[in-house]
């Protein structure tokens, strides 16, 4: 917010953005053909896919950034290294593993199979994980294993992915 007054509106009353955006926003009758762009990125600035990448790549990423003081990186680690013990609640490790999922899903660019891949190889890996939940959605009620449901939960909600590069020795 710059504080400059644009066009008399000297103050902010309630209700009163709906008015601003009324008047600025775009007709809808006016024809748009957004599809139609092309895109400027140039494959040098696209994130590298992650097609052959493995949890020991995934793994020494996280490292790396930990190392250069980032914090979702550290946390990403902490829950890789921690085995819950079996004294804390199932909402609890419940939370523990989607936070962890949710982590996942930026540092592995959504990649379904490389996240499952990354909690089968952490100390977070137990039992439940391959076992069926039951799921009710709009479209009825279907059966999908623990992980499957973690997967899907963590990619719905994730905002952003991870474009740098991945550390990798083969």
């Amino acid at each position: 917010m710059t504080g400059d007054i644009f066009e008399n509106r000297d103050r902010i009353t309630v209700g009163g953005t709906a008015e601003v955006q009324t008047e600025y926003r775009p007709d809808p009758s006016e024809s748009h053909d957004f599809d139609t762009e092309v895109s400027s990125i140039s494959a040098e600035d696209r994130p590298e896919s992650t097609e052959h990448l493995t949890p020991a790549d995934v793994r020494r990423t996280l490292e790396e950034y930990a190392a250069a003081d980032h914090e979702t990186a550290k946390r990403a680690l902490h829950h890789w290294d921690a085995s819950d013990p079996t004294s804390i609640s199932e909402g609890q490790r419940a939370r523990g593993d989607m936070t962890f999922m949710s982590d996942l899903a930026f540092w592995t660019q959504e990649d379904p199979k490389l996240m499952d891949d990354c909690f089968r190889t952490s100390d977070r890996m137990f039992a439940r994980w391959d076992q069926p939940i039951y799921r009710s959605s709009t479209a009825g009620g279907n059966e999908v294993t623990y992980a499957e449901d973690s997967i899907d939960k963590a990619i719905r909600t994730n905002i952003d992915v991870f474009s740098g590069h991945y550390v990798v020795h083969r």
